[in-house]
């Protein structure tokens, strides 16, 4: 087990697809819930309709799109198909949080001269910690532990490999070397175990926060 490549990677993957969870998920949830119509909350609707489809359901489909846009056997390929996978329950987060920052500051920074993106960036999401934290300890904790859909999308690219992957192929069909899939199973949880006891207590306060203006 080439345990510092693999590491790498996954911290690669894990990196790269909570970053775009994080960024569309933040977009979308404070453009749409400072939309007032009918077609954004319709919009909205849409978004994060596909939280209540099993992933079983469409993953031979999803393969089929990964493979013909090229974004198989490669960690940054998994990385994209990460933000949509991820994006729903961010905009879903997101978008109960802005509710909770006043508009205000937004017609002051438009006053002043501030483009819409200054605004979002330089003002609004700063106020957007705690559930930003949530968003990103939740994507985290589920890209970095995901084995299925590495193993759809990664296939047999051994440099590609995930320590999850890794740790499976002590795993035979006649033999299982339990004494060195139990050392990768820990190498693999420690890293996990550290980001989520370190960053936990932001966990429900901005659930909590999130969920007051529905």
């Amino acid at each position: 087990m080439n345990y510092p490549r693999l590491f790498l990677n996954t911290l690669f993957v894990t990196s790269m697809g909570v970053a775009g969870v994080v960024l569309l998920g933040s977009l979308a949830g404070y453009k749409l819930s400072r939309t007032k119509s009918v077609f954004s909350w319709v919009f909205f609707i849409i978004l994060i309709a596909p939280m209540m489809i099993p992933f079983h359901s469409f993953m031979i489909s999803l393969v089929k799109v990964a493979r013909t846009l090229s974004l198989t056997r490669t960690p940054w390929g998994l990385g994209i198909i990460y933000w949509g996978l991820g994006a729903p329950l961010a905009t879903f987060l997101f978008h109960g949080f802005v509710k909770t920052v006043p508009r205000e500051l937004d017609e002051c920074a438009f006053i002043d001269g501030a483009s819409q993106g200054r605004v979002f960036f330089r003002i609004i999401f700063p106020l957007l910690q705690p559930v930003t934290v949530t968003v990103i300890v939740l994507n985290a904790m589920w890209m970095w532990n995901d084995f299925l859909l590495p193993l759809l999308i990664v296939g047999g690219t051994r440099s590609s490999y995930t320590l999850q992957l890794a740790a499976n192929n002590f795993m035979g069909q006649y033999k299982t070397e339990w004494n060195l899939a139990m050392a990768g199973v820990l190498l693999t949880l420690v890293p996990a175990i550290i980001f989520y006891i370190t960053l936990q207590k932001y966990i429900i306060k901005g659930m909590v926060a999130g969920a007051v203006k529905l």
